[in-house]
């Protein structure tokens, strides 16, 4: 699919460019992490659904387990740290495709923002990890999925043209769908094999993909 006229990309992280083993929709592996420093599977899982509230990621599941009275000594909070994201760089899954259509839009010079949920430090860490460098400043990270409509609207009022935005949620598309931002927008909804939520059924019509190189942009009748 070719798409001109493009202002900016906006590409989502999570199950987009990399994704982490889940299981019934959650990081179950963080619940054993817990266990090892003596916090119950249910007090683990309250912290673990705090911590998403809050962008979750090792800092934040620290603080709310530390608010809990566990992790006490910096020491204790260090090694879960360590353990932490030794996990993530030995778990995280890059898809490769995703390396390839970055590097090859920002190399025609189309300005990408990774647009992302969770937490800055674990977001921009995971992005590391994959080997995904992209301009300082151009990773927008929100707290919920429902923000992210806020910052599509910044970028289309800074960035004349179309306004591409990729997501394997049809449910955040449609949010951004519904605010009728006063600009050209894409849709796009990219469809991993067993992705979480390649079966959501969308409201609004999006173009669907199954990986980012099957996007051909250009900046081409862009305004100046």
């Amino acid at each position: 699919m070719k798409i001109d006229n493009i202002g900016a990309i906006a590409v989502d992280l999570d199950g987009t460019i990399v994704a982490l083993p889940q299981e019934n929709g959650e990081y179950t592996w963080i619940y054993d992490l817990c266990a090892q420093y003596g916090v119950p599977c249910e007090d683990a899982r309250e912290a673990y659904d705090r911590a998403k509230g809050c962008g979750f990621g090792s800092r934040t599941m620290i603080l709310e387990l530390a608010r809990m009275e566990y992790l006490r000594s910096g020491h204790q909070q260090l090694m879960f740290r360590q353990a932490f994201h030794a996990w993530v760089r030995d778990a995280l899954i890059v898809f490769d495709d995703a390396r390839e259509a970055i590097a090859q839009w920002m190399r025609e010079g189309i300005p990408v923002y990774v647009v992302t949920t969770g937490d800055r430090q674990f977001q921009q860490f995971k992005l590391e990890l994959a080997g995904i460098s992209v301009p300082s400043g151009h990773v927008l990270t929100v707290l919920r999925d429902e923000y992210k409509t806020d910052e599509v609207e910044e970028l289309a009022s800074r960035h004349p043209g179309t306004i591409v935005v990729v997501d394997d949620k049809a449910s955040v598309l449609d949010l951004i769908r519904d605010a009728n931002i006063p600009a050209s927008l894409e849709t796009i909804q990219i469809v991993r094999h067993d992705g979480k939520y390649a079966s959501q059924e969308a409201r609004h019509d999006h173009l669907v993909v199954t990986a980012l190189t099957d996007i051909q942009i250009s900046t081409k009748g862009a305004a100046a």
